[in-house]
């Protein structure tokens, strides 16, 4: 699968977390959970929690036909890395 992100997204999300949605391919490439977003509204959106930069991490993505589509990506909070990791 291919990934893809809109550009101005990834400006927002280097803004906000810090980090370039193409992080997200790391993160989904070394998942080790994944759930689906139940606040996305009409639009299917998974959350997935993988490592990247060795650190725990949240992609938020949606898939479109062959392509990954990049929405989010940040550090996971403390509580998910109990969550996940125990």
């Amino acid at each position: 699968m291919d990934y893809e992100y809109d550009v101005d997204k990834d400006r927002e999300n280097r803004r906000k977390h810090g980090l370039p949605l193409i992080l997200g391919r790391a993160v989904i490439e070394s998942m080790i959970s994944e759930k689906i977003d139940l606040d996305s509204g009409d639009e299917e959106r998974w959350v997935a929690y993988g490592f990247a930069s060795g650190r725990l991490m949240v992609c938020v993505y949606t898939v479109r036909e062959s392509s990954y589509r990049l929405i989010s990506v940040r550090r996971a909070t403390r509580r998910e890395e109990r969550e996940c990791l125990l």
